[in-house]
């Protein structure tokens, strides 16, 4: 299965280290059975969010390391002009649409109100853990 990630994913897994941490380490992991895509619009977008915030730059690295490494990186060419509210939000449909993604898991309401996008399922990850074990995520 196809998996975008928002980046307030990323940034909820290190800020947290909850259940969304986990879920984002069992989706780089090349034998769960999702594969994890991401855009240049996407790793630009995190690394300026995580600069900002209370993330040590050694999270930081291990992470884009671990995407270089386990996820899949996208030319997202094609331009979608869908979420008015937050226009920057539509860089994670471009980046879905570019990996042909079945999901698209997200904590923002912009994205999550359409709950798919050309035929892209959004969800919440509160709705995306219960793809896996109970005692594995939860």
């Amino acid at each position: 299965m196809n998996i975008v990630f928002d980046t307030n994913i990323y940034i909820a897994a290190f800020l947290g280290r909850g259940f969304i941490y986990t879920l984002l380490y069992k989706v780089l992991d090349r034998n769960s059975g999702f594969t994890l895509y991401y855009s240049s619009d996407i790793k630009t977008e995190l690394i300026e969010k995580f600069n900002e915030g209370k993330i040590s730059s050694t999270d930081v690295d291990d992470l884009l390391d671990s995407l270089k490494e386990n996820a899949v990186f996208v030319n997202a060419q094609e331009k979608v002009d869908v979420i008015k509210d937050d226009p920057d939000d539509n860089k994670i449909l471009e980046c879905a649409l570019a990996a042909e993604a079945d999901l698209v898991v997200t904590m923002d309401r912009h994205p999550l109100k359409f709950k798919s996008f050309g035929g892209i399922g959004i969800v919440h990850p509160n709705s995306f853990k219960y793809m896996f074990p109970k005692n594995e995520t939860r």
